[in-house]
C-alpha cells in the first residue's frame, strides 16, 4: 500500500526528526510505499523562524520573551547552520511529499497515520488543527491511523474544552493508540473505538539501526548532557559525575541558552540528528530534560538518568514502563553512584512493549483486518 505519515517532521529538534525516520522505515520494512505528507503548520513553523517577532507576544512576561528574541538575534549564524543540518538530514533520509499549506484534495494514499510527537497537543498546534486528526478529502477507503500520538497533561484543559469536536474528529478513526496511560484516559471515554498505548516509534527500531547512523564525535571519556529545556540541575549533577569519574562533560543545547556554563564544560549548540545520536551513543553517562534524550540513552543501553522540572507524562510514562522510576530525579541528591540499570531486565519488558507497538501497526495496515 501507499502510506502517508503526518507528523511534526519539520521541526528542528533531534527527537522529532528521529521518531519521523523511524516510523517511515518500520512502516517500509512492513512492505508499504512510505511518503512523509510535506504539511505546513503555521504555529509548528513560526517557532522555528529564526527572527519571529511572535515570540514578542508569547508570553505575557514581555522582558522576558524580549531577552529571548535578542538572543536568537545575536545567535542568527548558529540558528541557521543548525537549521541547514536539518534540512540536511530530511532531504537525506525521509521521503517527503510535495509541500501542503492545507490539504484541500484526495492525495491518493491507501492509509494515513498520525503521529507520533505530540501532535495532539492544541496549544502547540494553535487550536484543532484538522489536519492533526485526519479530517481532509481522502478515499473513501482509505485507512486513518493514530500512531502513538501524544499531548501533555497541562494541555488537557484545551482538550476538554474542544471535546466535541475533538470527539466527532476520532471516531472517524479505523485505529487509534496515544503514547501517553494518562492521554488514554483523558480521551477513552469520548469515544467509541478501543485506545491502544504504543511506544515511540523511536523503540521500534533496534540498536542497531541507531549505531549505524551514529556520527561519533572526537571527543574522550565524558558525561552527556542534553538540554531539551535548560536545568541547571541537569548541570550539578553532571560535573559531581564527572568529577567522580575523571569525565568531561559535554552539554548540548536544543535552544539558545543565555550565559556560558561551568568551566571545564564543552557547549554544543549546533547538530544534526546523526551528530547527536553519536553524542549519546559514545557517552559514559547522560543526563536529560528531553524525552528523545531519555527514549536514545535506553534503546542504546546507557546510564541515563532524567531531570524532573515539572510535568512531562512522557518521560514518567516511559521509565514507568521500564521499571525505572527512580531514573526521574529532582537533583543530586537522589543520586546513587553505585546503581547500575539492568539493561537484561529492561530488555525484557521492552521487547514485549515493542512487539505489541510493531504488531499494532502491521494489524491497522492489513486491509482484510478492518
Amino acid at each position: 500500500m501507499k502510506i502517508g505519515i503526518l507528523t511534526f517532521h519539520r521541526a528542528e529538534n533531534f527527537g522529532a526528526a528521529l521518531q519521523v525516520y523511524a516510523l517511515q522505515e518500520y512502516v517500509k520494512s512492513l512492505g508499504h510505499d512510505v511518503d512523509v505528507i510535506d504539511y505546513r503548520c503555521r504555529p509548528i513553523e513560526r517557532q522555528y523562524h529564526i527572527f519571529n517577532p511572535w515570540i514578542l507576544f508569547s508570553r505575557k512576561n514581555v522582558l522576558y520573551t524580549s531577552r529571548v528574541y535578542l538572543r536568537c538575534l545575536v545567535n542568527n549564524r548558529r540558528l541557521r547552520l543548525k537549521k541547514r543540518l536539518f534540512d540536511r538530514f530530511r532531504g537525506r533520509y525521509l521521503n517527503i511529499s510535495s509541500k501542503q499549506t492545507e490539504i484541500k484534495s484526495d492525495l491518493g494514499y491507501d492509509a494515513y497515520i498520525v503521529g507520533s510527537d505530540q501532535v495532539w497537543r492544541l496549544g502547540l498546534t494553535g487550536g484543532v488543527d484538522r489536519h492533526y486528526f485526519l479530517q481532509f478529502p481522502m478515499c473513501p477507503d482509505a485507512i486513518r491511523i493514530a500512531y502513538a500520538a501524544s499531548s501533555e497533561s497541562s494541555d488537557f484543559g484545551r482538550l476538554g474544552e474542544n471535546m466535541p469536536l475533538v470527539s466527532s474528529y476520532l471516531d472517524s478513526f479505523d485505529y487509534i493508540s496515544v503514547r501517553e496511560e494518562a492521554l488514554k484516559c483523558e480521551l477513552q471515554p469520548h469515544v467509541r473505538q478501543r485506545i491502544e498505548v504504543c511506544l515511540d516509534p523511536t523503540f521500534l527500531m533496534a540498536k542497531g539501526f541507531y549505531e549505524r547512523l551514529a556520527i561519533k564525535p572526537d571527543i574522550g571519556d565524558y558525561i552527556l548532557v542534553y538540554h531539551i529545556f535548560e536545568s541547571s540541575a541537569a548541570s550539578v549533577m553532571a560535573d559531581v559525575i564527572a568529577k567522580d569519574k575523571g569525565l568531561r562533560v559535554v552539554e548540548v543545547h536544543a535552544g539558545v541558552k543565555a550565559g556560558s556554563s561551568a568551566d571545564g564544560h564543552t557547549d554544543i549548540y549546533t547538530f544534526d540528528p546523526c551528530e547527536m545520536l553519536g553524542l549519546i551513543a559514545n557517552a559514559r553517562f547522560v543526563v536529560t530534560t528531553s524525552f528523545h534524550g531519555l527514549a536514545l540513552s535506553l534503546i542504546l543501553q546507557k546510564e541515563v538518568w532524567a531531570i524532573d522540572e515539572g510535568q512531562n507524562e512522557r518521560i514518567k510514562s516511559v521509565l514507568s514502563h521500564v521499571g525505572l522510576n527512580a531514573r526521574l530525579i529532582k537533583d543530586i541528591s537522589q543520586y546513587r553512584k553505585d546503581d547500575r540499570i539492568d539493561y537484561r531486565k529492561v530488555g525484557e519488558r521492552l521487547s514485549s512493549m515493542v512487539g505489541c507497538s510493531r504488531n499494532f501497526l502491521a494489524e491497522a495496515l492489513r486491509r482484510n483486518g478492518r
